[in-house]
């Protein structure tokens, strides 16, 4: 395969913590079955009641009718990480803490869970992708995908490739983050800048991207694109020392993130 697979239509993810959850509730939002996976079952079925109070509060506001909660509802199921079930997922988005250890402890399952071809991407925003990948069998299937949080409504994506990353790889990513209502915010990173400057020079890709950027220094991070819709002003993106409240990616208990 050279060009995007766009046959996905089942998506595993990884960690019910706030990001899994959240890409799970912006999977099955677009037509996805997601399989939402932790160490144990119970903590993603936590997960998935947890974004069902969230849909239940968008009904309220009359943001999402009851009808279409109920169908994101139905396309999203619980799992541990080693029940078998990720054997049926076409990609899989690993949202776990932010802990090398851990993610190489679920990329080398996810190894031995997933089919051969399978995409096998990470939200990490600040792991090399380079040393994830060499936890598996085929380190051209991994890629990065950083999603900004909340993922429902943040429609701004990296996708990062490793050393080893395949083209094919990257491009059905992109074609995936397309299909996930992202197609006009995606930033791209080469293998160089994930691997020897981490991903500080992301605000100079956006700009390359036809991105409005406020600023790209280290004290103040730079203001997210106008047309990704956020207001969030100066939070920052790249990965310099910032305020714990800018990551939502704290953990919640078995691998969650």
């Amino acid at each position: 395969m050279t060009g995007p697979d766009m046959s996905i239509e089942h998506i595993g993810v990884i960690g019910a913590g706030q990001m899994g959850r959240g890409i799970a509730q912006l999977a099955a939002s677009y037509g996805f079955a997601v399989t939402l996976a932790d160490a144990q079952r119970d903590i993603a079925e936590r997960g998935r009641g947890a974004i069902a109070q969230q849909l239940a509060k968008l009904v309220d506001k009359q943001k999402v009718t009851a009808a279409d909660r109920d169908q994101i509802m139905a396309r999203i199921q619980p799992t541990d990480l080693y029940g078998g079930e990720l054997e049926a997922v076409d990609f899989v988005i690993e949202a776990a803490t932010e802990n090398f250890t851990t993610k190489r402890e679920i990329f080398a399952a996810l190894d031995q869970a997933c089919r051969g071809g399978v995409v096998l991407a990470t939200n990490t925003s600040s792991i090399s992708i380079t040393a994830i990948g060499a936890a598996v069998t085929r380190p051209e299937r991994v890629i990065g995908m950083h999603f900004m949080n909340p993922p429902p409504l943040m429609k701004l994506v990296e996708i990062i490739r490793g050393l080893a990353t395949a083209d094919a790889t990257y491009a059905t990513t992109r074609a995936l983050a397309e299909r996930l209502g992202i197609a006009d915010a995606v930033v791209e990173l080469g293998d160089a800048i994930d691997e020897l400057n981490g991903r500080r020079p992301a605000a100079l890709l956006l700009l390359g991207n036809g991105f409005g950027v406020h600023e790209c220094s280290q004290e103040e991070g730079f203001r997210w694109p106008r047309n990704v819709g956020s207001d969030a002003g100066d939070l920052l993106l790249v990965d310099w020392p910032r305020p714990a409240r800018h990551r939502g990616d704290e953990a919640e208990g078995g691998c969650a993130g």
